[in-house]
C-alpha cells in the first residue's frame, strides 16, 4: 500500500462515525416530534395565519394582536410563510405541519456536519467530535424541530453559510463566494439578522486576505450581488406595499417597546409573569393605525420616549435582557411565565455556564474560532440592547457555537487530567 492510500481508511471510519451520529440525531428529533404532536393550526402562530390567507386568497395578509385591521402586511419575513402555504395548499393543516417538522429534522442533521466541520477548523477533530455528540442530544436543539417556526431553517442557512465562508477563505473561488450569497440570503428571507453574520464574515474574509485585497473584494461583490438578487423582490413587492423601503420585513418595533416600557422585566413579560401588551392611549392609537409602519413608528417613539425619561431603569434592564437571551427564563420572576421542566432549566444553566468556561479559556483564538467567539458576542449584544422576547428562538441560533467551545473546554481539561495523570505518575516512579 502506498502511504498516499493510509488516510483512507481513517477517513472511512470518520464518515462512517459521522454516518451514525446523523442517523441518532435523525432518530432522536423524529422520536420527539411524534411524541410532541404539535401539529395544530396555533402551532405556526403569524406565519401559518399569514400562510392560511395566501390559500384562501386573501394575500400576504395580517391582523397583528396589538391593533389595527387585517391587512398586506410586511411584519414577518417570507421565507417559512410560503414554505406552509406550499404545504396548506397540499393537505390539511395537521399533516402540513408534520411534513414541515420533517423538513426541519433533515435541516438538523445537515447542520450537525457543518457544525463538525466548523469545529474542525476552528480547534481540533476531537473537539468537534464532542461538539457533534453535544448537538445530538442537546435538548434546546431537538425542541426546535417540534416548533412551527423559524428556528431550525434558520441555524440550517447560518451554518450551511459559515461553512462555505470557510471554504472561500481556504479557497477562494466565485462559485463559493456565490454559494455563500445563496445560503446568507436564502437566510435572510427567514430571519433577517442572518445578515448582520454575513457582514461579520465577509470582514473576517476580506482581514484574513488584506495583503491581497482585490481578489476578496471581487468575491465579496458577487457575494453581495447574489444578495441583492434574492431579495429585491421582496423588497420591491413590500415598496408596493407601504411606499417604503422595507427590505424583508419591519417587526423590530414591537420587540424594541417590550425592551423599553415601564413594565418591561427583561422579557415579553412584566414583573408578574403576564404578558406585555400596549395599554392606555398608546392601545388606543394603535387600534386607530392604519398601516403596520404606523404602528411601528408609535412603539419605536414610545420605547424612545421611556428610554429618555427614564435612562437608569433602561439601563438596569439590560442585564436582564441579556440573561433571558443566554438562559432563556425569567429565573428571577416568581411564578414563571413560560414553565418548562427543569431538565431543560438546569441543562440551560450548564451549558451556559460551560460555554462560559470555554471561552475564558481560548479568549485568544485566532481563524475560524475567532470568527465564531466575534458572532456569538455580536449577537448577545444585539438581542440584549435591541430585543425582549422568547430568548430560546433568538439564541438558538448560536447554540452550536456555544457547543463548540464546551466542545474545546472538555478537550483541553481531558488533556489537563491526563497531563498531571501522567505527571503524578513521574513522581511516584521517582
Amino acid at each position: 500500500m502506498s502511504s498516499g492510500d493510509t488516510p483512507k481508511p481513517k477517513n472511512r471510519v470518520r464518515w462512517l462515525a459521522l454516518s451514525l451520529l446523523i442517523l441518532l440525531c435523525v432518530g432522536l428529533r423524529v422520536h420527539r416530534v411524534l411524541i410532541e404532536a404539535n401539529f395544530s393550526p396555533e402551532a405556526a402562530f403569524e406565519y401559518g395565519m399569514i400562510a392560511q390567507n395566501l390559500v384562501e386568497g386573501k394575500g400576504y395578509s395580517l391582523k397583528l394582536g396589538w391593533g389595527g385591521m387585517e391587512m398586506a402586511t410586511v411584519h414577518m419575513p417570507p421565507g417559512i410563510t410560503f414554505i406552509l402555504a406550499g404545504l396548506y395548499w397540499l393537505g390539511e393543516v395537521d399533516s402540513a405541519h408534520f411534513i414541515f417538522q420533517l423538513f426541519q429534522v433533515a435541516a438538523s442533521a445537515v447542520t450537525l456536519v457543518c457544525v463538525w466541520q466548523l469545529a474542525r477548523k476552528a480547534f481540533s477533530e476531537q473537539a468537534a467530535w464532542v461538539a457533534a455528540v453535544l448537538y445530538v442530544v442537546d435538548l434546546n436543539l431537538m425542541f426546535t424541530t417540534v416548533w412551527v417556526n423559524e428556528t431550525a431553517l434558520n441555524i440550517f442557512f447560518v451554518y450551511l453559510g459559515l461553512w462555505a465562508v470557510v471554504r472561500l477563505d481556504e479557497n477562494p473561488r466565485y462559485l463559493t463566494a456565490a454559494v455563500v450569497g445563496l445560503c446568507f440570503s436564502l437566510g435572510a428571507l427567514i430571519r433577517p439578522v442572518v445578515l448582520l453574520i454575513l457582514t461579520l464574515a465577509l470582514l473576517w474574509f476580506l482581514y484574513r486576505h488584506r495583503r491581497h485585497l482585490w481578489v476578496p473584494v471581487k468575491h465579496c461583490a458577487l457575494t453581495s450581488i447574489i444578495v441583492f438578487s434574492v431579495l429585491a423582490p421582496w423588497s420591491v413587492r413590500n415598496y408596493q406595499v407601504t411606499q417604503k423601503f422595507v427590505p424583508i420585513c419591519s417587526n423590530w418595533a414591537i420587540n424594541f417597546w417590550l425592551s423599553y416600557n415601564p413594565g418591561a422585566a427583561g422579557s415579553q413579560f412584566d414583573a408578574e409573569g403576564k404578558g406585555l401588551r400596549p395599554t392606555g392611549a398608546l392601545a388606543e392609537e394603535l387600534r386607530q393605525a392604519t398601516s403596520e409602519l404606523e404602528m411601528d413608528e408609535l412603539l419605536s417613539a414610545a420605547g424612545w420616549q421611556y428610554v429618555h425619561a427614564h435612562p437608569l431603569e433602561a439601563l438596569k434592564l439590560r442585564p436582564y435582557c441579556f440573561l433571558y437571551f443566554w438562559l432563556d427564563h425569567n429565573y428571577w420572576l416568581d411564578p414563571m411565565p413560560f414553565p418548562t421542566s427543569w431538565r431543560i432549566r438546569g441543562a440551560n444553566f450548564v451549558l451556559v455556564a460551560l460555554t462560559a468556561l470555554g471561552i475564558l479559556a481560548n479568549w485568544r483564538v485566532v481563524g475560524v474560532a475567532r470568527l465564531l467567539l466575534v458572532i456569538m458576542m455580536t449577537i448577545a449584544l444585539f438581542y440584549t440592547v435591541f430585543h425582549a422576547d422568547i430568548g430560546n428562538r433568538f439564541r438558538m441560533q448560536m447554540e452550536p457555537i456555544m457547543l463548540i467551545f464546551v466542545g474545546q473546554l472538555m478537550v483541553q481539561s481531558s488533556q489537563w487530567m491526563r497531563r498531571r495523570s501522567t505527571s503524578n505518575t513521574t513522581i511516584l516512579a521517582c
